[in-house]
């Protein structure tokens, strides 16, 4: 959805650090989510993977999930 902008802005590493955090979260889909994570990170600058990174280990923590992204998707549209 964010690696394409299907109905939110187009914010690569937003799809990178859910798709992490989803593939870590293990279950029946997993797998995939770790192919959608990989070829996002393909994409990604090393500045770009490692803001991914911190986005998903920021909104891992318990009560935190919306509030760092909302925070990440509004400094970004700040930038357009």
């Amino acid at each position: 959805m964010y690696d394409q902008g299907q109905g939110v802005p187009q914010l690569p590493v937003v799809a990178y650090a859910l798709s992490n955090l989803a593939a870590a979260d293990g279950g029946m889909w997993d797998g995939n989510l770790a192919k959608a994570r990989d070829l996002v990170a393909k994409t990604l600058s090393p500045r770009a993977l490692e803001a991914g990174q911190e986005l998903r280990r920021e909104s891992s923590t318990p009560g935190r999930f919306l509030k760092t992204l909302d925070r990440y998707v509004a400094q970004q549209a700040g930038r357009y």
